[in-house]
């Protein structure tokens, strides 16, 4: 297994040696922490090894087993809602919670699909931000990413729409291009992840091109959505603007190529950012 990159683990750090350094003062092992956090072995190993990004479920968890509540909630709050604006670092908690995630970008690809590169590339070309910033944005983006490939809970089923013009756009190299289209492919072929493209040429002027959203739907609770703008976006579970957006959802995906000639699409633009 893979483990996490430099960023990433800076972004975790401060949750993972809490965990390790709470599990050690009370002479558990591995095992032992993880039959009273209801996790597996694997699943604590990996996370103190920084194999895997910890999650939201894993730090209320860990509030339990180590009789600390709150704790371990409000250094997963921290480890990522710092890098994100206020809103979306609400919606970025909400989300690791999810059971279904639809989300559609008409610019770029979406921050869950992008690797590093691709997201140290985007994120640098804010105003006013330092190489230090950059650097923890990038592995909060990162860490976060981890909901896709949980596996306990089970991963949310998730669903992109994408618009055309994001495959085209630069961002950076035209090798961090192919290496992003490429990563997309490959998240692509897990079973709760579907990408759909909505090609250029059908596309037009619709109403997705007004802006990036995401929804977040759970067993328990309100349909979460984030609208995406100018000024950082806003949260919302209002009903009558779900409602509304969902019903814009289903016209882009009605927009969108099928999940298969979708795939085809980002292998062919994947083609032409490769060097020749």
């Amino acid at each position: 297994m893979a483990k996490l990159s430099d960023e990433a683990r800076r972004a975790v750090s401060l949750l993972v040696d809490e965990m390790r350094s709470q599990r050690e003062q009370r002479g558990w092992t591995q095992a032992e922490l993880a039959e009273r956090a209801r996790y597996s072995k694997a699943l604590i190993a990996a996370v103190e090894n920084y194999d895997r990004a910890p999650t939201a479920g894993l730090a209320k968890a860990l509030d339990t087993a180590f009789g600390l509540p709150g704790t371990f909630e409000r250094l997963h709050k921290r480890m990522g809602a710092l890098a994100f604006p206020l809103a979306f670092g609400e919606f970025a908690q909400i989300e690791q919670a999810a059971s279904e995630l639809f989300i559609w970008d008409h610019s770029y690809l979406p921050g869950l699909l992008q690797p590093e590169g691709y997201a140290r590339h985007l994120l640098s070309r804010h105003l006013n931000v330092t190489d230090d910033e950059v650097a923890e944005r990038v592995a909060a983006r990162i860490a976060r990413q981890s909901v896709l490939t949980r596996e306990d809970p089970p991963a949310p089923v998730v669903w992109f729409v994408i618009d055309g013009q994001a495959l085209r756009r630069p961002i950076g190299t035209p090798e961090v291009m192919a290496h992003a289209l490429g990563h997309v492919l490959k998240m692509a072929e897990r079973p709760n992840i579907t990408v759909q493209v909505i090609p250029l040429e059908s596309g037009g002027g619709h109403p997705g091109l007004l802006g990036a959203c995401y929804l977040a739907e759970h067993d328990a609770s309100p349909t979460t959505l984030f609208l995406e703008d100018m000024a950082d976006g806003r949260l919302t579970e209002d009903p009558a603007t779900v409602r509304e957006v969902r019903l814009r959802w289903r016209y882009l995906c009605s927009l969108a190529l099928p999940a298969g000639a979708s795939m085809d699409l980002i292998r062919r633009e994947q083609e032409q950012w490769k060097p020749s």
